[in-house]
This record gives structure tokens, C-alpha cells and sequence, in this order.
């Protein structure tokens, strides 16, 4: 399991664009924190240890201006692992927890209350 924590602090407006399905939850935190869940199978932990640490594949990418925070995914199309021929089927679950003091506003946009 991977947790990021991003500062909001002066952000107003936030936008997500993550690959794959996101689960959002608001919370009565301060930050916006995110947990990826990943299963890779038909391959060795250090297969999945490669894609986490050296490739980072489920990095989320932080773009900040004044007021607004933009988070991203490091790898927006995300191809099959194959390891020894054998395609790997991947399980990735990520949930996203922002604070309750904003508000969805459009499809991947939150703006602060």
C-alpha cells in the first residue's frame, strides 16, 4: 500500500486527474491524502517493487500555482506488466481523502467552502 499526503494549505481550487477509477472521501482533515491498493499477480513481489520504487508508476504528481493544486498521475496510461512472457493482470484501488471543507464542483474539480 502507497499513502501520499498533499498540503492544501492557501489552496482554494483542487483538480484531479488520476488514471483509473478514484474513490473520493471527504474527512475533517486539513490534507488531502491518497492510498493506492496494489495486487499484481502472475509475477514476484520484486516485479511490483520495481514498477513502485524505480519506476513509480502510482506516483501522484503534485502542480500548484498560487490557489490551486492539480494532482496527477506520474503514469496516465499505465501498460500491462508482462514479466517471462505472461501478461500480469493488475488490481490498483485508490481512494482519495479531501478535506470537508471543499466541495465538488465538476467532474475532478473541488473548490475550497
Amino acid at each position: 500500500m502507497i499513502h501520499q499526503a498533499f498540503d492544501l494549505n492557501g489552496i482554494d481550487h483542487l483538480s484531479v486527474d488520476l488514471a483509473g477509477a478514484v474513490e473520493i472521501e471527504f474527512w475533517a482533515g486539513d490534507n488531502a491524502l491518497s492510498e493506492t491498493k496494489i495486487q499484481l499477480y502472475d509475477a514476484p513481489g520484486h516485479v511490483l517493487k520495481f514498477f513502485i520504487e524505480e519506476k513509480k508508476r502510482y506516483e501522484i504528481l503534485e502542480a500548484r500555482n498560487e490557489t490551486s493544486l492539480r494532482l496527477s498521475s506520474n503514469d496516465p496510461v499505465r501498460d500491462p506488466i508482462r514479466y517471462r512472457e505472461t501478461t500480469c493482470f493488475e488490481s490498483v484501488k485508490l481512494r482519495l481523502f479531501i478535506p470537508d471543507s471543499f466541495e465538488k464542483t465538476g467532474e475532478g474539480e473541488y473548490q475550497r467552502r
